[in-house]
């Protein structure tokens, strides 16, 4: 999402983020656990090259532990499925739930979305293309691991702090607190705006106001 540059220096935690959260009837525990998140997944995506070497394990895996640790689940540290060690047919290691995972990763898309076009002559040939490459790379995912995956791409970075943020509370944040609260957490290094979020949130379908 576009914007000026910023330093990481200058996005220092505020008290105002910490009102705006607690208006929203977060407990003070979720707000602590948000706020002191903010540098581990600064740290997790400076370890990933900033999305540029491939699939960014560290960041994933900081992003599922938090989600697990606001909605009072056991944190997991592996985002896709693991590989079965009992399998005894295809489908025990190349699951439709782990094409699903890979599609939306690979393209931004609902691998739902893609079979729908199949049935369109105009866009048939581009699904059968991102459903085949899906698939291929989720074979790669089930027998070596999501290291595989290639660096993400558009929105993944976003789209991740978009589902701590809906882990933490079901409230409705208008456009602008988005904005305020992708400022605070993001370490993309750009600056969100409001009309930026909101594209961003109509696109995903994430709307939570």
């Amino acid at each position: 999402m576009g914007g000026r540059l910023v330093a990481k220096a200058d996005r220092e935690p505020s008290a105002v983020m910490s009102w705006m959260l607690k208006s929203k009837g977060l407990p003070v525990g979720k707000i602590k656990l948000l706020l002191s998140s903010r540098e581990q997944i600064s740290q997790a995506w400076d370890r990933d090259g900033c999305g540029s070497k491939g699939f960014p394990v560290n960041t994933a895996n900081t992003v599922a532990d938090l989600k697990a640790r606001l909605k009072r689940k056991q944190p997991r540290k592996r985002v896709l499925l693991p590989q079965s060690k009992t399998a005894g047919r295809v489908g025990d290691v190349l699951t439709e739930k782990l094409i699903q995972q890979v599609h939306e990763y690979l393209y931004e898309q609902p691998l739902q979305d893609a079979l729908h076009q199949l049935r369109s002559a105009e866009t048939s040939e581009g699904a059968r293309v991102r459903i085949g490459h899906s698939i291929d790379h989720a074979w790669r995912v089930a027998t070596l691991g999501e290291e595989q995956l290639p660096a993400p791409r558009g929105n993944w970075l976003h789209r991740q702090l978009l589902g701590v943020v809906l882990a933490a509370t079901p409230a409705k944040f208008t456009d602008s607190e988005m904005a305020e609260l992708f400022n605070h957490f993001c370490p993309c290094g750009t600056i969100h705006n409001r009309e930026a979020m909101k594209k961003f949130r109509w696109r995903h379908s994430l709307r939570s106001e």
